[in-house]
């Protein structure tokens, strides 16, 4: 038996590809599932905070009336920060999680912590954001092009936040699968 693994094992040669992928995992050129979800993470939060200081901006907007142009500068300002917070949170939190230190399953329990926490998160934030939109253009009613311009921002915006979510989740399944 012990013959037969030997055998098995020098027998066994990597391939080009998988000399080159060894490599970059060694050289850190190549990330994994938990690294690539912290780094979005991250990268969301901060463009979290970069969106509160858009929302600043609405204060100087010609276009809006002028009774809303102070609520609405708050309004995206706190949904802005809601957000950045959050995924400073689920960043920080999967930051944490250490597949050398820890079992098998308790990678795989936090990990399926801050996925049901993400899910959570985004029940709590899409309403928010539609009520925003919703407002926006009840306000600007009389405004057609400002209307078209704010639903295909929000189509882009829904395209681009699908994608993403499916990139969140198939790093959930990375992880919680290996």
């Amino acid at each position: 038996m012990d013959e037969e693994i030997k055998k098995g094992w020098n027998e066994t040669r990597f391939s080009p590809s998988d000399r080159e992928y060894v490599n970059e995992v060694i050289n850190g050129k190549r990330r994994t599932a938990l690294q690539k979800l912290a780094c979005r993470y991250r990268r969301f939060s901060n463009v979290g905070l970069i969106m509160i200081a858009w929302s600043s901006l609405l204060m100087f907007n010609n276009i809006l009336p002028e009774g809303t142009k102070v609520y609405f500068s708050i309004a995206f300002a706190t949904y802005f920060l809601m957000c950045s917070i959050m995924d400073r949170w689920l960043y920080q939190g999967v930051s944490r999680i250490d597949c050398v230190s820890m079992a098998v399953g308790e990678v795989s329990r936090l990990a399926t912590f801050y996925r049901k926490r993400h899910l959570q998160f985004m029940i709590i934030l899409i309403p928010i954001a539609i009520a925003l939109l919703g407002s926006f253009i009840y306000v600007m009613v009389d405004n057609i092009y400002f209307i078209y311009g704010v639903i295909c921002g929000a189509v882009i915006g829904l395209a681009i936040g699908i994608f993403q979510f499916m990139e969140f989740m198939a790093d959930y399944r990375d992880v919680m699968n290996k």
